[in-house]
């Protein structure tokens, strides 16, 4: 089936009958989906990386191009302002793009333009981000939130 995927200024950035998107995020000018191979694409605004393509830039706004730091193999993604998170099917978990809250979990305040793993939670089902904080889901039903305040509920 073919897809359109329009943004505020009309101009289409994809059509793609080859593939199949069961999972499609989107928040702001940015959204991303992942095919049924487990692969993820980003398209629209890049101000802080939030493309995971390894660089900011007005003069690439749409990415075709896969996010291959993750290896194909992504169950989930979801768009926060100005950042991505996304967890695989071995349950870890990337984020990349804005982090002036510690919301993608590296331990810094430092915006990433690359998905970089986060470190020390492992068998993450599912996961959810809000304006400047990440939530992770483990299968043992702990959630982990990543902001200004680390924290974990068990």
């Amino acid at each position: 089936m073919p897809m359109d995927v329009q943004f505020e200024q009309g101009e289409t950035v994809i059509r793609d009958d080859s593939k199949v998107y069961p999972y499609v995020a989107v928040g702001g000018k940015t959204m991303a989906a992942v095919t049924d191979g487990g692969v993820l694409y980003t398209w629209g605004d890049n101000t802080y990386g939030q493309l995971g393509i390894g660089l900011t830039s007005d003069a690439t706004p749409y990415s075709t191009t896969p996010t291959v730091a993750i290896n194909g193999n992504v169950k989930k993604v979801v768009v926060g302002d100005g950042f991505m998170v996304a967890v695989t099917i071995n349950g870890e978990v990337y984020a990349w793009g804005r982090n002036d809250n510690g919301q993608l979990g590296n331990g810094t305040k430092d915006n990433s333009i690359s998905p970089v793993r986060v470190e020390g939670i492992d068998n993450v089902v599912d996961i959810a981000v809000g304006l400047n904080h990440t939530l992770l889901l483990t299968n043992t039903g702990d959630i982990y939130m990543r902001s200004v305040t680390e924290a974990t509920i068990r």
